[in-house]
């Protein structure tokens, strides 16, 4: 199985969308959700189009329900689905992204392969990463590199 960990904050929005519809975002009935753009959202879509990978949410957003049924209801916009997400631990507390990312792989051994897709050089430290930029969110040439990644041993 392809998977796809999946950051929001910098890859489904970016300064710019952020900036541009900050008049809406106390208006909104789900607060947040002004913060996911759509050109964004189909790109991620195209990448899952072309793929057939999986989505799991990694992001910060995945530490509470309200922001997890968000990102879900978000992504059904687009007829995509969160496969999965990070689990978090209270008693862990916030581990590096790396290290919940290889954590979950130890227990999910049908994930084959995977990139990481986020915009903190942190998150992971080889070729997976496909590092975005909080500026730009993600942008046509991020899609392709991904969509490259992902199938480049098929």
């Amino acid at each position: 199985m392809k998977a796809i960990f999946l950051d929001i904050d910098g890859v489904l929005n970016s300064y710019t969308t952020v900036l541009q519809n900050d008049k809406i975002k106390y208006s909104h009935p789900y607060v947040g959700a002004w913060m996911i753009a759509d050109v964004y959202l189909y790109r991620l879509k195209k990448i899952i189009s072309l793929t057939g990978a999986k989505i799991i949410l990694h992001s910060t957003w995945r530490y509470f329900k309200r922001d997890r049924e968000l990102v879900r209801r978000t992504l059904a916009r687009a007829n995509l689905s969160l496969y999965d997400y990070l689990p978090f631990s209270e008693k862990k507390g916030m581990m590096p992204k790396q290290k919940d990312i290889e954590d979950y792989l130890s227990d999910h051994s049908e994930i084959n392969h995977f990139i990481v897709l986020d915009d903190e050089s942190s998150a992971w430290n080889d070729e997976r990463l496909v590092q975005t930029n909080l500026m730009t969110g993600l942008t046509k040439e991020k899609t392709n590199e991904a969509i490259n990644k992902l199938n480049q041993f098929d």
